[in-house]
C-alpha cells in the first residue's frame, strides 16, 4: 500500500509539472504577443507615418485590453470550466495576429492588438487559477513565481528574438513568427490541458495551508478516505473541506462535453460582480496594488526602451534593443527561481515551526520576504533611470534594468501567493481584481511616462515610481501586524 501511495503521489506530481509548464509557456507566448513587441515600434512608426509616442499607443492598449478581458474571461471561466474557455481564447488570437500582420494602416494595427490583448489576456487570470487548484502551500508561491519568470521572460527574450527578426525580416515577420509558436502551444493545450476544477466544498476562511496539512496528515496516517479541512486563522469555521483531491485523468478531464465537477447553473453576472468586492478588503486592495504599481513601473521601462536607447548616444537598433533587454531576462530568471524558492523555504520553515507548536497558518508569514524586493525591484529602477540620464555606458542601466526585474519577479511570486493562499475559494475572483487593476494602472503609466520623460528626465521618472513603490512595500508591515483580524473581519463579506 505505502509503494502504490508512493507512486500515485509521485506520477501526480509529473502530471502537475506538465500541465503547469504548459499553462506557463502559454503565458511565455502571449506576453511575448504583446510586450516582446517593443523592437517593432520603430519600423512600425516610420513605415505607417506615426511619432515613436504615438506607436507606444500598440503596446498600452494591448496591456489595458489584456487586464480589462479578465472581466470577460473569467466569469465564463468560473461558469462553464477552464479548458474549453481556454482554448476558445488561443483561437480568437491567432486571427488577430494574421491582422496585425497584414495591417495597412496604424489604425488597423492597433485594432488588431487590442482584440487580440483581449484574446491573449485570458492567460493571466486562469494560469494562477490552475496553478492554485494543483499547488499547494509549500510550492505555492515556487509555482506563481515561475508563471511570473514565464509571464516577464515572454516580454524580454520576445524583444530579443523579435527584434533581431524585424531587423532582418520587417516587423510583420515578427507577427508571423508569434502566430507559429502560439499555434502550436493551442495544439498542446488541446491535448494537454485537462480541466482543474474540483468542488472541494471549500469556502472562505479555509487556505492553502490547511489543505496542505490535511494532506500531510492523510499521507502519515495512509488514510485513503474523505477527510475534513479545518479552517486556518482564529475565525470561525466558515466552511470545511470534504472531499480528497481526485488523481488527475487526463482522458476523463480533456475529452468531455460536460465535466462533473462544473457547476453549469452558477450565475455568470454573479461571477461577474464577485471581484469588485475586494475593493473593500484591505489585504486583497494592496498586494493587489503594490503589484499593479511595480508591474506599471516594469511595462513602462519596456516599452520607452526604444524612445531612451534607440536615441543618441546609444542609437540602439532593434536588435541591439532586443539584446538589451537580456539584462532584464537575467533578472527575471533569478527572481523567478532563487528568489521565489527562497521565499517557500523561509515559509516552509517557518509554517513547520508553528504547526509543531500546535499553532494556526497565517498567510501572512510569505510577506516577512519582502524584504527582497524593497531592496531591488527600487533600487534597481533609480539606478536605470540615472544611468539612462547621465549618459552612462550600456552596462550601468542594463544592470539597474535587471535588478529591478529580480525584485519585480519576487515581488508578483509573493503578492499572488499571498493573495491566493488568504481566498483559496475566490483565486479567480482575486486574480481579476489583481489584473484589472494591473492593466489600469500600467495603461495609465505606460501612456504618460513617454511624454513625461520628454519633460522631466528619466532620473525624475524612474525616481517618483521607485518612490511610491517603496511606499506600498511599507505598508506590507501593517498587514503583516494586522492582516489575520482585518481577514476575519472581511470574510462574512465575500
Amino acid at each position: 500500500m505505502h509503494r502504490q501511495l508512493t507512486a500515485l503521489k509521485t506520477w501526480t506530481r509529473w502530471m502537475k509539472l506538465g500541465i503547469t509548464l504548459n499553462i506557463c509557456a502559454n503565458a511565455f507566448l502571449n506576453n511575448a504577443c504583446a510586450a516582446g513587441l517593443v523592437p517593432t515600434l520603430d519600423p512600425v512608426a516610420a513605415e505607417l507615418g506615426v511619432t515613436i509616442t504615438t506607436a507606444s499607443y500598440l503596446m498600452s492598449y494591448n496591456v489595458l485590453a489584456q487586464g480589462l478581458s479578465n472581466l470577460i474571461w473569467v466569469p465564463t471561466t468560473l461558469c462553464y470550466g477552464k479548458r474549453w474557455v481556454v482554448l476558445i481564447s488561443m483561437a480568437l488570437l491567432l486571427p488577430c495576429l494574421v491582422w496585425a500582420a497584414v495591417a495597412t494602416s496604424f489604425e488597423s494595427l492597433l485594432g488588431a492588438r487590442v482584440l487580440g490583448g483581449f484574446a491573449s489576456g485570458a492567460s493571466e487570470a486562469f494560469a494562477p487559477m490552475i496553478i492554485g487548484d494543483i499547488w499547494y502551500e509549500h510550492d505555492l508561491t515556487t509555482a506563481l513565481g515561475f508563471f511570473a519568470l514565464c509571464t516577464f521572460a515572454g516580454a524580454t527574450l520576445g524583444q530579443t528574438a523579435l527584434g533581431f527578426v524585424t531587423e532582418g525580416l520587417g516587423w510583420r515577420w515578427a507577427y508571423w513568427i508569434i502566430l507559429i509558436a502560439c499555434s502550436i502551444t493551442m495544439l498542446s493545450m488541446l491535448f494537454w490541458l485537462p480541466e482543474t476544477t474540483f468542488q472541494r466544498g471549500l469556502n472562505v476562511g479555509i487556505t492553502a495551508g490547511d489543505v496542505q496539512r490535511n494532506e500531510e496528515m492523510h499521507e502519515k496516517q495512509n488514510i485513503t478516505s474523505p477527510v475534513t479541512a479545518t479552517p486556518s486563522a482564529d475565525t470561525e469555521p466558515h466552511a470545511q473541506a470534504d472531499r480528497a483531491e481526485p488523481l488527475v485523468s487526463m482522458h476523463s478531464n480533456i475529452w468531455f462535453v460536460h465535466h462533473p465537477e462544473i457547476d453549469y447553473s452558477a450565475s455568470w453576472i454573479s461571477c461577474f460582480v464577485g471581484p469588485f468586492y475586494f475593493v473593500l478588503l484591505p489585504t486583497v486592495l494592496w498586494s493587489s496594488l503594490a503589484y499593479a504599481v511595480t508591474s506599471a513601473a516594469f511595462t513602462s521601462v519596456g516599452v520607452c526602451i526604444v524612445q531612451l536607447l534607440g536615441a543618441p548616444p546609444y542609437n540602439f537598433s532593434p536588435g541591439d534593443q532586443g539584446l538589451f533587454s537580456l539584462s532584464s531576462f537575467i533578472g527575471i530568471v533569478l527572481g523567478g527561481t532563487l528568489g521565489s524558492k527562497s521565499v517557500d523555504i523561509v515559509n516552509a520553515r517557518i509554517n513547520r515551526r508553528r504547526s509543531d507548536q500546535g499553532k494556526i497558518h497565517k498567510p501572512e508569514e510569505r510577506l516577512i520576504m519582502l524584504a527582497l524586493p524593497f531592496f531591488t525591484a527600487t533600487v534597481g529602477l533609480v539606478l536605470y533611470g540615472v544611468a539612462v540620464e547621465r549618459r552612462l555606458p550600456w552596462i550601468g542601466p542594463a544592470f539597474g534594468y535587471g535588478i529591478h526585474s529580480f525584485g519585480f519577479v519576487v515581488l508578483a511570486g509573493i503578492t499572488f501567493s499571498y493573495a491566493i493562499d488568504s481566498y483559496l475559494v475566490k483565486s479567480g475572483e482575486v486574480m481579476v481584481f489583481n489584473n484589472t487593476l494591473r492593466a489600469l494602472i500600467s495603461f495609465g503609466v505606460s501612456h504618460i511616462v513617454p511624454t513625461w520623460l520628454n519633460n522631466a528626465g528619466p532620473a525624475i521618472v524612474y525616481s517618483v515610481l521607485g518612490s511610491i513603490i517603496w511606499g506600498f512595500l511599507l505598508l506590507g508591515i501593517p498587514v503583516i501586524i494586522f492582516g489575520p483580524k482585518i481577514r476575519n473581519i472581511t470574510n462574512r463579506f465575500v
